[in-house]
Order: structure tokens, then C-alpha cells, then sequence
């Protein structure tokens, strides 16, 4: 198939967290996206991730097609390369798997996991229009709790702990193949839970259906609230599940890759910390055969008033290297002014530091994330 670029137009930019979600968007990361309207120009309305967003393009594309895209720029305009049409809809025979039909249906469901954390926080900010059993409290707590802050992005073991509980291993954690730390909390459960305790959630005097069906009054809010909690809830666990599967694919691929996101309270909002995180085989490896094998991790994040970050860090044994970059040159210049405290801490610990500089822009080396997307993208 040719290759097809997709310009993109916000078409709800007063969508909760809509900015944020274009914002976390990387070069060469896979999205699917439903065709669910035509304009009159010949625009596409597209349905990706639980946004909806308009597309324009000259390639002839039906209604209810599926896209397979991939992420080509993401400024000044976000362009898309379309990488497949589902075949299905256009009226021609299509082979498929199990497996793939499995990871085309949660493609398009998928949102971000911090989603539903905002979402909570703000319905039980407006606890008078919903009516909350102990039990119902207890977990929407619990899943609050789980998202960590930036002071605990100083403690090696809090970062630990929060990678644990990401829910990337929720599994093999009730199964008991990992150390619990505390058992069954991560957040893939928990929002299974919250999913399951929805259709008990009421209105004062009212039971709320969480479905679409509206309501008179000041349940009519909460009733949509619970609404789109139920659909962010899905998406957010269709997001940790296709994690999951990249990271299964990548170990039959020989490879060891783990794509973990989690929601981050930065004052009074969550955004998504996103990690890539590769360990280098060692077949593929110069290094002696003594010689521990590299670890890479690529950071994205919301940083408060710091703005967007990228973080690539390289570890083998004790020796770290790493490099930040921000869009920003007033945050490029405050980095830099605190990384050799940062490095004479990270000296302290013990690690030799050669590399840690702060750049004005985004990495240029996308390739790690390439390979990871590309597994989905081969499987759907």
C-alpha cells in the first residue's frame, strides 16, 4: 500500500484531557482508529483512543473502515501514516486470528490510564451528586492512592513499587509468580473492581444506570459522569492489556521490553508517565562475558510547570548515562542548572556518571519505540 499522511484538525478541543492526550503522542507509535463520519470536503472523523478528532486526507476511505496508523510528526501538526485498511470493510475477504481480532477490538477502546483517575477525583470533588457505599469509597480510594507524585520520582523504591503496581503484571501478581507489594492492590485490579461496582452507584434518590440514556435534574450529571467513567475504565484497562501483549510478543521475539504507563498527581491534575523499558541481549552485545548487560529506559511525562520531558537513560552495571529534553528553553535552562547536584547524588550512591545533559527539543531516536509498536502493529 502507498504510503498516506493524515493532517489532523481538533475537532473537540474542549474534550476533557484532549491536550494532554495529543500532547503524550510519540514518532512511531501505532494507533487504530474507526471511520466514523465523512465530511462534506471529504474530511474524516476519526474515533482513536476514546477521542474523536477530524483527519483530513485524498485517500478515498468508507465509513466504518478501520485504520491501522502510525504516528509520522506530531508538530507543528500531528501527521498519521495509514499502514493498513482493515480489509473487512471494504468488502473483500479477510484472514484473521484470534489473537488479532483479539488486539484490533481493544486498539480502538484503549485511553490512557490516568484518565479515569482524573475523571474519580473530580466526582467524588462533587460527592453531593452521588451516593457512595463503604465499599464503593474504599476502592475509589485505593485506586487514587495509586498515583504517584513527583517527590516520589526521587526514591528509587517508591518508583519500584509504583512500576510493580502499574498493573503490567497484575496476572503473575494474584497468581503469586512476583513479590506483592500489598496484596492485590495494582491498578489494573482495582479498576476491574471500580468497573464491576459501577451499576451500584447511585444519585441521592436515584439509581444511576451508567449507560447513555440522559436524566432530568442534578442526577442528569452524575449519570453521565458514571457514563464516561465506565468507558475511560475500559479503555484504560484495554491500554494496560495491549502493554501486556507488546511485552509477551517482544519475549517470543527473543527481546525483553516492558511498556508501562502510570497516572501521575501533579498538583491538582493527573497526567501520564510513560517508560519504555529495554534490556539489551547480550547475544546481540559486545561486552565481555562478565560484564552485566545494559538496561535502556525512555521516559515521557508531565512535569508540572517544567512541561513536557523526555528522559533516555542508559545503565549497564554501575555507570549511568542519561539525557532530558524539553521543548522549552527556560525549562532546558533550569535543568542544567540542577544537574550537577543531580549527579553528585546520583555519586553518592555509587554510580559513575559520564553522561547527563539537559537539550532544547524532542530525541531524535525512536527506534526502540518503533520496534515495540511494530509487534502490534504485525499482530492486527
Amino acid at each position: 500500500m502507498e504510503d498516506l499522511q493524515l493532517a489532523l484538525t481538533v475537532s473537540r478541543t474542549d474534550q476533557r484531557n484532549f491536550g494532554v492526550w495529543l500532547r503524550s503522542w510519540q514518532v512511531g507509535h501505532i494507533l487504530q482508529a474507526l471511520v466514523v463520519d465523512k465530511g462534506p470536503s471529504g474530511d474524516l472523523v476519526l474515533r482513536v483512543g476514546g477521542q474523536q478528532i477530524t483527519a483530513t486526507t485524498d485517500f478515498p476511505v468508507q465509513r466504518g473502515a478501520q485504520l491501522l496508523l502510525q504516528i509520522a510528526s506530531v508538530s507543528p501538526t500531528p501527521i498519521l501514516k495509514l499502514l493498513k485498511i482493515d480489509v473487512a470493510h471494504t468488502g473483500k475477504a479477510s484472514v484473521s486470528t484470534p489473537h488479532s481480532e483479539h488486539i484490533q477490538a481493544l486498539l480502538p477502546r484503549q485511553a490512557q490510564v490516568h484518565e479515569p483517575f482524573a475523571l474519580l477525583a473530580s466526582m467524588l470533588a462533587n460527592a453531593k451528586n452521588l451516593t457512595l457505599s463503604e465499599q464503593q469509597s474504599h476502592v475509589f480510594q485505593s485506586l487514587l492512592q495509586l498515583a504517584a507524585t513527583p517527590s516520589q520520582l526521587n526514591n528509587a523504591q517508591a518508583v519500584r513499587q509504583a512500576f510493580r503496581r502499574s498493573g503490567l503484571w497484575s496476572e503473575a501478581r494474584t497468581a503469586g509468580h512476583t513479590e506483592a507489594d500489598g496484596a492485590g492492590l495494582d491498578v489494573k485490579g482495582l479498576l476491574f473492581r471500580l468497573l464491576d461496582l459501577l451499576p451500584g452507584l447511585k444519585a441521592p434518590g436515584k439509581q444511576l444506570r451508567g449507560d447513555a440514556q440522559s436524566a432530568q435534574g442534578e442526577p442528569a450529571a452524575a449519570e453521565a459522569d458514571v457514563a464516561s467513567l465506565r468507558r475511560l475504565l475500559g479503555g484504560a484497562l484495554s491500554r494496560i492489556t495491549l502493554n501486556q501483549l507488546g511485552s509477551a510478543k517482544a519475549a517470543e521475539q527473543g527481546s525483553q521490553q516492558w511498556l508501562i504507563e502510570i497516572p501521575l498527581l501533579v498538583g491538582d491534575g493527573y497526567s501520564p508517565l510513560q517508560a519504555l523499558i529495554t534490556r539489551e541481549p547480550r547475544e546481540k552485545g559486545r561486552q565481555a562475558a562478565d560484564e552485566p548487560p545494559g538496561w535502556q529506559v525512555e521516559l515521557n511525562l508531565e512535569a508540572g510547570d517544567l512541561g513536557h520531558l523526555q528522559v533516555d537513560i542508559f545503565l549497564r552495571g554501575e555507570k549511568l548515562s542519561a539525557t532530558l529534553y524539553s521543548p522549552e528553553q527556560d525549562t532546558v535552562d533550569h535543568l542544567s542548572e540542577n544537574l550537577p547536584h543531580l549527579k553528585k547524588r546520583l555519586e553518592m550512591h555509587g554510580l559513575d556518571v559520564p553522561v547527563l545533559v539537559c537539550h532544547r527539543g524532542k530525541r531524535s531516536n525512536q527506534a526502540t519505540c518503533l520496534s515495540f509498536n511494530h509487534i502490534l502493529a504485525e499482530q492486527a
